[in-house]
């Protein structure tokens, strides 16, 4: 299955596999609320298309591979056909996708000053806005940077890649040629 890329309600997403006859797309993270990463959402639509009538489900992707730690095989395993990544890139994504989920979880507890259970009487040592700004604004789009260029393919357009912010070594070699 070649890799896929297409922009749905002003998002990128990027094809996973298919199962069932559903594909399932990972959506293209965004800048949430003024405060966090929308991160990881899975889309499923009835086959290849991306009109709300084959909209099929919302999910997660730490949910469908991450929880409980499945990695490379249940990966596979949850799709019908093989995936459009090699299992190398399959171990990569899955590191990067644990690591993004990581990092917004400890920024949004810094931004928070606790873990939003109830009032942290360590508050005041944990909230960070220095660390916070850190985490998002270099060290999480870095790491979808990755994700993105696992997933787009050395085929992708490069206006595409540009619209994203992403930088690929790939576009240096070809000027090169």
């Amino acid at each position: 299955m070649n890799k896929e890329v297409r922009k749905v309600n002003g998002k990128y997403q990027f094809l996973l596999g298919v199962r069932h006859g559903e594909s399932y797309w990972l959506q293209q993270a965004s800048w949430d609320c003024g405060w966090y990463w929308g991160l990881g959402y899975v889309e499923s639509y009835r086959g290849h298309g991306s009109s709300d009538k084959m909209w099929r489900s919302h999910q997660h992707f730490d949910g469908l591979f991450l929880k409980p730690a499945k990695f490379v095989d249940g990966f596979n395993e949850f799709f019908d056909e093989p995936s459009t990544l090699t299992d190398r890139e399959i171990w990569t994504l899955l590191e990067l996708m644990q690591s993004a989920y990581t990092c917004r979880r400890y920024s949004d507890m810094l931004h928070i000053g606790g873990a939003h259970i109830t009032s942290n009487p360590a508050g005041l040592i944990i909230y960070n806005k220095a660390e916070y700004e850190r985490i998002n604004n270099q060290v999480i789009p870095s790491i979808l940077n990755e994700v993105y260029k696992i997933m787009m393919g050395k085929n992708t357009s490069a206006d595409a890649l540009h619209e994203l912010g992403i930088y690929t070594k790939w576009e240096d070699e070809e000027e090169e040629e």
